[in-house]
């Protein structure tokens, strides 16, 4: 995995020529928090999209649809993590559209709780929900620890086509994981940028 230094502004713009490229899912991310000690192994494992709400209360708006987006999350650090996953998660579209997610359950699965605590090594699961527009096609996803903060951005892009992985019919999979960062990190699958490569530990 090759890790980028790109600001989120060259991160968005980027995205729509990621799409169509090929790759295996449940692909993890290493992740570094600004804090000393913060590290975050980050795996997208499913999407369910589109995805069915709980109960009227968790309903979107006319003209939108809920899409649900599994992450596995284990702390690799020294320093214990604290934080809302759902602050830190982005999804983007084919327009370079980028949105935050949304409150509300969905019957794909658990949410993570509004703040979820891992002592270094503990692993956790759950699912983070977004709202976008019914017609848009998902492009890429995003991931940041200290809510969304931290200079280093995990990006995930998915097929053009959302094509499902076996035996999940309603998900789109992951098709390209890239890092990018300020901070120096592993080297692997390509970004989404010219930049020179940083090397890592």
């Amino acid at each position: 995995m090759r890790r980028l230094w790109m600001p989120w502004a060259v991160l968005v713009l980027a995205v729509p020529a990621l799409l169509g490229a090929a790759g295996p899912s449940d692909e993890t991310i290493p992740l570094r928090g600004n804090g000393p000690g913060e590290r975050l192994d980050v795996t997208v494992t499913r999407t369910v999209d589109p995805a069915q709400p709980e109960g009227p209360a968790d309903a979107p708006p006319a003209g939108e649809r809920l899409v649900a987006v599994e992450f596995r999350l284990k702390n690799t650090g020294t320093a214990d993590y604290k934080d809302s996953p759902q602050n830190g998660a982005h999804l983007i579209d084919s327009q370079g559209q980028r949105f935050a997610s949304a409150p509300g359950a969905t019957t794909a699965g658990t949410e993570f709780p509004a703040v979820v605590t891992l002592e270094p090594q503990a692993t956790t699961s759950g699912f983070v929900t977004f709202a976008i527009p019914a017609q848009a096609e998902i492009a890429a996803l995003q991931f940041a620890m200290n809510s969304g903060f931290a200079d280093d951005v995990g990006q995930w892009t998915y097929d053009a086509a959302g094509d499902a992985p076996a035996g999940a019919a309603d998900a789109a999979r992951p098709a390209e994981a890239t890092g990018a960062s300020g901070a120096a990190g592993a080297s692997g699958a390509s970004g989404a940028s010219g930049a020179p490569d940083a090397a890592g530990p």
